[in-house]
């Protein structure tokens, strides 16, 4: 469970840089700086929405073997299951 919400936090961290990043983007496109722009938002993409996807695809897997493992337990009457 630590797990878990200690992704959700990972998360939050990289939509903040996320958003933090979004204006100066969006200042250099406006300013014609393209190719700064254009890098700027690769950077930003590879630092902070691949990670994000990443936590979120984690979270799903973890939560799936959490279940998985509850059900082992209470199905069976398991205990050596940590």
């Amino acid at each position: 469970q630590a797990t878990i919400s200690n992704t959700l936090k990972l998360e939050m961290m990289h939509w903040v840089g996320l958003v933090v990043m979004a204006p100066g983007i969006g200042q250099d496109f406006s300013e014609g700086r393209i190719v700064r722009g254009s890098v700027f938002a690769g950077v930003n993409a590879l630092v902070n929405a691949y990670p994000i996807m990443l936590q979120r695809v984690n979270r799903l897997r973890m939560f799936k073997i959490l279940q998985r493992k509850e059900s082992l337990l209470q199905g069976k009457g398991c205990n050596n299951i940590q």
